[in-house]
């Protein structure tokens, strides 16, 4: 596995001929592109977009523009509802969020500890992390 390190190293010493190899030397399997992304996560949980939609609590039609990144700002809440109906590893979410350009989750909030704490752990009931939210004073996954 190619660490941000060992990429940076890679273009530091590459020359033109190298740089131009890049994709298929360095990235060879990584999907840059978020709506290709979802579709792979999407594909390996075995649910279909609207059993999707009706666990995260999001209407259809909204669903669907989120995950074809038709939308953009302001749907960072909607999006992590979206990746615990998937079922998704921390860094699976943390992925998704960064080629959405949505702020990724961080230890130095309390509530984004709180849902890597769920991430972390494997749990996906977005009632019960919501739950946890309120009680320690924080906002729900809206």
């Amino acid at each position: 596995m190619n660490t941000t390190a060992n990429l940076l190293s890679y273009l530091e010493n590459a020359d033109r001929a190298a740089l131009f190899r890049y994709r298929e030397t360095q990235l060879k399997g990584r999907v840059t592109d978020y709506r290709a992304y979802m579709d792979r996560l999407i594909e390996k949980s075995g649910r279909s977009r609207i059993e999707l939609f009706r666990i995260a609590d999001i209407r259809e039609n909204y669903g669907y523009k989120l995950l074809s990144g038709e939308i953009q700002s302001g749907d960072r809440d909607r999006l992590i509802r979206i990746l615990f109906a998937l079922r998704a590893t921390l860094a699976e979410c943390q992925r998704a969020l960064k080629l959405h350009t949505t702020a990724v989750l961080s230890p130095h909030s309390y509530r984004d500890a709180i849902l890597i704490y769920a991430l972390y752990h494997r749990i996906y009931d977005l009632e019960l992390v919501n739950e946890w939210l309120l009680k320690e004073g924080e906002k729900p996954l809206l």
